[in-house]
């Protein structure tokens, strides 16, 4: 049965991407949903994959890679230990073209394994998932955070504390923000209050040994944040819309970004008071799968959406969530959590409608239209989020 279940999710999976492929080979992809990267006259594709591989190269080569140079135009905004990565100019075309294509597969087929569509509605879900311009965003840009995905559904598939302990060093280390997943720690495993110290410590002694050892330090990680340009198109942050109003009405960016804090807070208290009536905490277990799942993936995208700026890729970690809402509608049949999942299905929609007019017919009311849906949203997860970490924090201090 569980063999009959993969076969069938990677033959949906190659659907998916030879549909992908498609829309890209057409050029439907460049007309309705994204920008293509066009350098010297050539259509890039996985750029997000090639820039860190080429910037490691630099590095490899004498450049200072933290500012522009002769040897790339781009400054380097990652972790340091991805300067290390070993590179053999015999391998180019396996490094820069085949992993991106299978580390892009293996997210589509990821995605279609959480979902598990058991009918129309969830089916058709599966679909907005595929095809929503973050989604294909990522993957056609062949975007690091791809990677991030998959290693927290490994995490979350293997329960092994070593590896998890490895990945999640890996990954903070590359990309700074995985360091929200230590709450794997408290989660993975029965453990007591002792051993849960120890292993936190350890964490962060390890992870500042590497960011020691790799070359960081304070001053370079102010240095790489102020290296990052925020756009004001598709956000998935709290400030898209500051960013916006003060691009397009020349808005003041700080009030606006006060009145964005103060409805998300508004939103969620709203939010935690219904969620917390409906009681669907007493029906679950945070050692789950799904349970794990949604605790890893929001306390990432919530944390991502409120800290820092982002393109909108960044929103295929709110899929990690949408297991556990199909979950809890499905089988407790609760119907606040019907309600959440229709919802998403319509942000989906909408999100895919207002992309094309945003792109390419520069309807720019539309992204105050998706920055407010996306306030609704994350604030709705966020008060989840807060029940189920208020839950493990009971079960922490009963031990």
């Amino acid at each position: 049965m569980r063999y009959h279940m993969i076969k069938k999710n990677i033959m949906i999976s190659l659907l998916f991407a030879l549909s992908i492929f498609f829309l890209w080979k057409s050029g439907i992809l460049y007309t309705y949903s994204l920008s293509p990267v066009i350098k010297e006259n050539q259509l890039h594709i996985f750029a997000d994959w090639a820039t860190p591989i080429k910037l490691a190269i630099c590095h490899q080569l004498g450049f200072n890679v933290f500012y522009t140079s002769s040897c790339l135009n781009y400054p380097f905004n990652y972790g340091n230990i991805l300067l290390y990565i070993p590179y053999f100019k015999s391998l180019e075309k396996f490094y820069f073209f085949y992993i991106p294509i299978i580390i892009c597969f293996l997210f589509i087929f990821s995605i279609v394994s959480l979902i598990k569509p058991k009918n129309f509605f969830e089916f058709f879900l599966l679909i907005l998932i595929i095809f929503a311009p973050s989604s294909l965003l990522a993957i056609e840009r062949g975007n690091t955070d791809i990677v991030v995905f998959l290693f927290i559904v490994l995490i979350v598939y293997f329960n092994s504390s070593t590896l998890n302990f490895l990945i999640l060093t890996l990954v903070s280390l590359a990309k700074y923000y995985p360091l929200t997943l230590m709450v794997n720690f408290f989660i993975e495993k029965k453990r007591s209050i002792i051993q849960i110290i120890i292993t936190l410590l350890l964490f962060i002694m390890t992870f500042g040994f590497f960011f020691y050892l790799t070359g960081e330090s304070l001053e370079l990680f102010q240095h790489k944040l102020k290296m990052i340009s925020p756009t004001w198109g598709n956000q998935f942050s709290i400030r898209g819309l500051s960013l916006v109003l003060k691009k397009l009405k020349d808005f003041d960016y700080s009030t606006v970004l006060i009145i964005s804090y103060i409805f998300f807070i508004f939103s969620s208290i709203v939010s935690f008071k219904i969620f917390q009536k409906s009681n669907f905490i007493s029906k679950v277990n945070i050692s789950f799968f799904e349970e794990k799942l949604f605790i890893l993936g929001g306390n990432l995208s919530i944390s991502v959406y409120l800290i820092s700026d982002n393109v909108h890729y960044r929103e295929i970690f709110l899929i990690l969530l949408l297991p556990f809402v199909i979950k809890l509608k499905d089988n407790f049949k609760i119907k606040i959590f019907k309600y959440l999942f229709y919802f998403i299905l319509f942000k989906y929609i909408f999100f895919i409608f207002a992309n094309y007019f945003i792109m390419f017919k520069m309807y720019f009311t539309f992204i105050y239209i998706k920055a407010f849906f996306d306030i609704v949203l994350v604030s709705l997860f966020t008060a989840i989020c807060v029940i189920m970490n208020i839950e493990i924090l009971k079960q922490f201090t009963k031990k």
